[in-house]
């Protein structure tokens, strides 16, 4: 008889286990990964405006030598402004040409006026 009921008490505990587990697994997919994913996807909106715009993001691509043509790249690929655009360095005036593939009336031309005034004084340097 002892043995049914330890028998039964550990059926009752693998039971009760798989019900939490189960329970934990429905709150993780049901509520936390989608208020994560509504988080990030906040976040990513915030990043293309200059006034919300975490600047802790470029930090690491903010470079004084010229000649990293990749990491100029990230630099403005992690800007506001998510539009593509093509690059050309002019290293004897210390400068960056940036030419957007997008017209300025289809983005907004307060907007741009915005963003680029934010750009060029986020990433100019003092020789």
């Amino acid at each position: 008889m002892k043995q049914v009921n330890v028998m039964r008490y550990k059926n009752m505990l693998i039971v009760g286990l798989l019900v939490i587990g189960f329970g934990l697994f429905a709150v993780v997919q049901g509520v936390i990964i989608p208020q994560n994913e509504q988080r990030h996807q906040q976040y990513l909106a915030a990043q293309q405006n200059p006034v919300t715009h975490d600047l802790s993001r470029i930090l690491p691509f903010k470079n004084r030598y010229m000649g990293d043509a990749s990491n100029v790249a990230n630099l403005f690929q992690h800007l506001p402004l998510d539009v593509e655009r093509t690059y050309r360095l002019h290293p004897e005036t210390w400068s960056v040409e940036v030419n957007y593939k997008e017209g300025v009336s289809r983005i907004g031309e307060e907007r741009v006026h915005k963003i680029l005034t934010w750009i060029s004084q986020v990433t100019s340097h003092k020789k």
